[in-house]
């Protein structure tokens, strides 16, 4: 799942109501990954935050990130980015 804020902020995520262990990218405007929660524990209330400001937060199978060896550096491509958000050729 793609979250999308309207601007860079410091922004938390819990694991609440999710059922399985996700491994959460944190990106800044840029589409530039600059941290990475790795396998969170579900139905967790313990806060995940990126160290700094962030635009976009992607959630992905726990140990997903791991096998496509996603780490730090990582960049979201800005015209899929635009596909996803629907915004493609508007």
């Amino acid at each position: 799942m793609l979250f999308v804020f309207d601007q860079e902020e410091r922004l938390a995520m819990w694991m609440k109501n999710t059922l399985i262990p996700l491994d959460m990218l944190f990106f800044d405007g840029k589409g530039a990954m600059v941290h990475i929660e790795r396998k969170a524990e579900p139905h967790s209330l313990r806060h995940r935050q990126a160290p700094e400001s962030v635009r976009y937060a992607l959630e992905i199978n726990g140990g997903e990130g791991q096998s496509l060896s996603v780490d730090s550096g990582a960049r979201l491509d800005p015209e899929s980015l635009q596909e996803c958000l629907g915004a493609g050729g508007n």
